[in-house]
């Protein structure tokens, strides 16, 4: 028997060939997993950068606004409940910091995306009504303006309050200062100036170094991090972990079968889920006696951007002593279908940035026609094109509608099951 959960990798890498298909990578984080690895399945490249150089972390990819910070080196944030972001430099009484909920809310990187971080306060305005945590979309000058402001407690034990004032034009402008007022800084942090990265790093103690750890291409990060792991009641609670998670704009799925060296991909999309921490930290297990041991009945595919599979069979793990971990690698022979679980309909815009005026050009899958509904909504909800029209093997659909800058989404419904695409005009 087998069965599909959602689990992912983990460490740093040297690679040698064991057979015509199989690599084994051995990945090295160090004594108390001290660094953070990034791995290439590609190229079985790597680089690694020790976790106390960096605070705070910008996902600089794409159109996001996530801001995360190191809970790999226990870096804290908690939100001042209540507070106003005018209120930013005032002075607070931190009595109950860590123990009132009331007064003091702690946020956590999510475990599932990168695109919620701790001062996201667990929300993706790009999926909802533009509420990103630390701000909220402005309509009238389309950037996510401040709202709300927060304490952080960096890799050295100093707590400052901060601020995040704006993303706009592709720059996160935020402030900072101690507690006891020793620092106060203004800064801006450009997407650019570290762009083709997933991430920008920045130190709060050291504002003037330029940060560059990760290459420009990864595909998996082995390190600690915060989960959010079931207790004994069945409730979520937040645990540091050591694991695997990929980069954005992969996917991953664990198989349990007896024959992890045989065991075929999956060959539907769907199978292969998005969330990050698929792979995870629970390929390894800890006995009553504190050792550590690799179960053998399960195997982890990670589909790429590029649509390549790669089977990875996880051998040993050394614990805390080294932070040694070695897999095997094998790139798969196999056509993964871009088939949508419900609607059995892929779809996706090209582009999904556009200047105003210019058409929407919406591409899908389709071997037989279908009807379908579209819908282009603004953040607020607020209706601006509407049609129904059918799906069908031209796989293109051209739309015309007259969209101020903004963001928006379109919603296309095919059988009442429907799908939502963010759409930007510029």
């Amino acid at each position: 028997m087998k069965h599909y959960t959602k689990l992912l990798t983990l460490i740093f890498v040297i690679a040698f060939v064991i057979n015509t298909n199989a690599a084994e990578i051995k990945v090295i984080q160090g004594k108390s997993y001290g660094n953070m690895v990034w791995y290439n399945l590609v190229d079985d490249q790597m680089s690694s950068a020790d976790l106390k150089q960096w605070d705070i972390m910008f996902l600089v990819k794409g159109q996001n606004a996530a801001i995360h910070i190191n809970d790999a080196a226990n870096v804290k944030l908690w939100e001042v409940v209540g507070a106003k972001i005018d209120d930013y430099g005032k002075q607070i009484d931190t009595i109950g910091l860590t123990s009132n909920s009331n007064k003091f809310k702690e946020w956590y990187n999510s475990d599932s995306t990168w695109a919620i971080g701790a001062f996201n306060c667990g929300l993706n305005g790009f999926d909802g009504d533009g509420n990103f945590g630390w701000g909220s979309y402005n309509m009238a000058t389309h950037s996510i303006s401040g709202t709300k402001f927060f304490i952080i407690k960096d890799v050295n034990n100093v707590y400052y309050q901060i601020k995040i004032d704006d993303l706009a034009g592709g720059v996160f402008y935020f402030e900072y200062k101690s507690l006891d007022g020793k620092i106060d800084k203004s800064i801006e942090f450009k997407k650019s100036s570290v762009s083709p990265k997933t991430f920008g790093y920045f130190s709060l103690s050291n504002p003037e170094e330029k940060l560059v750890f990760e290459p420009n291409n990864w595909s998996l990060v082995f390190g600690k991090y915060v989960a959010q792991v079931v207790d004994n009641n069945g409730n979520k609670q937040p645990y540091p972990v050591n694991g695997v998670r990929h980069n954005v704009g992969y996917r991953s799925v664990r198989v349990d079968t007896d024959e992890p060296n045989t065991e075929k991909a999956p060959t539907e999309l769907y199978a292969y889920s998005p969330k990050i921490s698929t792979i995870g930290h629970e390929w390894k297990k800890l006995d009553a006696n504190f050792n550590w041991s690799v179960p053998d009945d399960r195997v982890y595919f990670v589909f790429t951007p590029d649509a390549e599979v790669y089977r990875l069979v996880f051998k040993t793990f050394s614990g805390s002593s080294t932070g040694e971990t070695t897999f095997e690698k094998t790139k798969e022979n196999v056509v993964v279908v871009s088939v949508d679980e419900t609607s059995k309909l892929s779809l996706a815009l090209a582009p999904s940035v556009l200047s105003s005026g210019q058409p929407i050009k919406l591409v899908y899958n389709s071997d037989k026609s279908v009807q379908g509904n579209i819908d282009i909504t603004d953040i607020l909800g607020n209706n601006f094109y509407s049609t129904i029209t059918d799906f069908n093997s031209a796989n293109y659909l051209s739309l015309n509608p007259i969209l101020p800058k903004g963001m928006y989404f379109v919603k296309i419904a095919i059988n009442g099951t429907p799908q939502v695409l963010k759409l930007i005009v510029q």
